[in-house]
């Protein structure tokens, strides 16, 4: 008698035990699907902003098509005809590096993310890519103040620096903008 009874409470245990894993399993598969739901909702709201932030500078980028276009276009002026110029420039460059605000925000998120390998690389590459712009944009602030300063031969001279730095700019920028398209939709 007390052996079938230990038999039966040894079953009982093993019964009731199965009973509590299977809900534990249950639970623990839809926390998973859960946090993997949590991650691709990270996932989509970090590249739905650096696609945002790409074509805000895409966009400030051809505003400041025309002011360039009046600096690289110059008659015989004088020189502070020229500073207007180059001012009315800052003013809506100012525009733009105000855009990469953000970047501190982004490269401060990735860190946080808990997504595969491939997709931290990725993003990675992608906020890297925004400092090195933002680096772009400090040069081109810094070749204005420099401008501001100059006369002349020299100034003449700054202002085709500047030109070829917009360009270096710009090309950066739709290149990685074209990265992470392809990253998003995938290379077609």
């Amino acid at each position: 008698m007390q052996a079938t009874r230990s038999v039966y409470i040894a079953k009982y245990n093993l019964k009731s035990t199965e009973n509590l894993a299977r809900p534990r399993r249950r639970v623990s598969m839809r926390h998973g699907a859960y946090r993997q739901f949590q991650v691709f909702l990270i996932m989509e709201f970090f590249y739905s902003e650096l696609l945002r932030m790409r074509q805000d500078i895409e966009q400030s980028l051809i505003e400041l098509e025309e002011p360039l276009q009046r600096l690289s276009n110059r008659n015989p002026e004088t020189t502070g005809d020229i500073q207007k110029q180059l001012q009315d420039f800052f003013a809506a460059f100012c525009t733009l590096s105000s855009l990469f605000n953000n970047v501190g925000a982004l490269s401060l998120l990735a860190p946080c993310m808990e997504a595969e390998d491939w997709e931290l690389n990725a993003c990675r590459w992608h906020i890297s890519a925004f400092w090195e712009d933002y680096g772009h944009i400090q040069q081109i602030k810094h070749t204005c103040f420099l401008c501001k300063i100059l006369e002349g031969g020299q100034l003449l001279r700054g202002l085709e620096y500047l030109q070829e730095q917009m360009r270096d700019l710009q090309a950066v920028c739709e290149e990685s903008k074209k990265q992470l398209e392809g990253d998003i939709y995938g290379d077609q």
